[in-house]
């Protein structure tokens, strides 16, 4: 601090309108409205501009976090902008989605004697701002003439695309899908995050002549060894997608769904009485999507407590004000039927480990005790693995093995995302692309 501001000292973060009960559950628009300017600039006010800058060292793209409030604190939002563009171009939905409560906020000073700046907030206003008040598109940079192919159209491909468009190089995205975008595009509802937002950083590819080949899936439809031998470099970030499944009986009974499936065709999956297994933000948006999809009944079980859930407290926190119950420490062992499909489901009820057990107390293990829930629909929300990317180098769990600068042992060919440290959090995916984008930069930077 200069010595001179005075900052607001409020302990709590300024509140963000959202939309009101009840009408919110009949319809899929976004729920949390998002500061205007003035109450970014109050929240912003809060910021103490700490010299260690420890959020800024604890965020995974190191962003200029006291630097992009001060801009907001003085309603310079796009000179906000400009500074957060510089290690995160996807500021609008990562202020939306990513766990900034276990990551940048984790690590505010003013969360030792309050809450925290709400950096995730901001990080929301500036790239909204910037959306809806600016025209400018990117600069059509010169071509360097060097080709690069990225392998996936997610966080991590789309981010490390960008960068390398914008510096002159002539990328292609290759996508199994028919939809662009990844995740936050079949993974995460409207309601949480708007499909449009993805579709903007889409568009800025577009702009800059990016094509997209759509349905062309890595190992089946286009080998690494043809991409290798067509481009100059290339970038694998197919992420984890493989949905993980209990061990437990009659999954295939009508009535049981795996989130995924779920997320993207909820029209296609009635139920009045739901249950979800699972406690990360995958599980609470299948919750959520139930209740608005006519659901009177909502539970979430999961196998430890709420205190271990992975979900972050503001996604919990929304899901308990629109109904969501917690069932904690069960886990499913067999799919009860009923004339041919679902009617409930036997759950071992389980028990925290002591604190010698292997791998520490956040471990649990039956009780010996079993319950039984009633449901007509049984959502699996346990998470995602990874599946082996065929001619380059994978662990047992399927992750693709790349060296401190992304490098694979495939000559020109690097790899980042969920690919490779299985299922992280949006910025993990678009730090990656950043660091390929600068890998395969410095490679090929002797050539042009």
């Amino acid at each position: 601090m200069n010595g001179r501001r005075k900052p607001n000292m409020a302990p709590c973060q300024t509140p963000m309108a959202e939309q009101p009960m009840p009408e919110r559950l009949s319809n899929f628009d976004e729920v949390a409205l998002g500061y205007t300017p003035e109450q970014a600039m109050a929240e912003a006010e809060r910021c103490l501009s700490c010299p260690d800058r420890y959020c800024s060292i604890h965020c995974p793209v190191h962003s200029y976090i006291p630097e992009f409030i001060a801009e907001v604190r003085a309603g310079r939002f796009e000179a906000a902008w400009e500074l957060l563009r510089r290690t995160n171009p996807m500021m609008e939905i990562s202020g939306r989605v990513c766990p900034c409560e276990r990551q940048c906020e984790s690590h505010c000073t003013r969360g030792i004697k309050s809450e925290p700046v709400a950096i995730g907030r901001l990080e929301r206003f500036v790239g909204d701002w910037h959306r809806t008040h600016s025209a400018s598109n990117p600069p059509m940079p010169q071509s360097k003439g060097k080709r690069i192919a990225v392998v996936g159209a997610g966080p991590a491909g789309l981010t490390c695309a960008l960068s390398l468009a914008v510096a002159g190089f002539d990328v292609t995205i290759y996508e199994k899908s028919q939809r662009l975008g990844g995740i936050p595009i079949w993974g995460i509802p409207a309601f949480v995050l708007p499909g449009n937002l993805m579709e903007y950083q889409i568009r800025q590819l577009r702009e800059l002549g990016v094509p997209f080949r759509t349905g062309t899936a890595l190992g089946t439809d286009v080998t690494v060894e043809q991409l290798r031998a067509d481009y100059d470099a290339v970038f694998v970030a197919t992420g984890a997608e493989r949905p993980v499944s209990p061990a437990a009986e009659g999954l295939d009974l009508p009535g049981v769904v795996q989130a995924k499936d779920y997320l993207t065709e909820s029209g296609r999956y009635p139920g009045k009485t739901v249950l979800v297994f699972g406690g990360g933000n995958t599980a609470i948006d299948v919750a959520r999507t139930a209740l608005r999809q006519g659901a009177d009944s909502v539970r979430l079980a999961y196998r430890r407590t709420q205190a271990d859930m992975p979900c972050t407290q503001e996604e919990w926190r929304i899901a308990q004000t629109e109904g969501v119950e917690l069932i904690p420490l069960v886990a499913p062992d067999r799919m009860i039927a009923a004339s041919g499909r679902l009617a409930g489901v036997e759950c071992s009820q389980m028990e925290l480990a002591p604190p010698d057990y292997p791998g520490g107390r956040n471990n649990v293990r039956p009780s010996g005790q079993h319950i039984v829930l009633e449901c007509d629909l049984a959502v699996l929300a346990l998470g995602f693995e990874n599946i082996p990317v065929p001619s380059l180098p994978c662990d047992n769990a399927g992750r693709i093995m790349v060296g401190r600068d992304l490098a694979t042992n495939v000559d020109g060919v690097y790899a980042g995302g969920d690919a490779v440290t299985g299922p992280a959090t949006l910025m993990k995916a678009v730090a990656a692309g950043k660091d390929a984008a600068a890998a395969i930069f410095a490679r090929l930077a002797e050539t042009f």
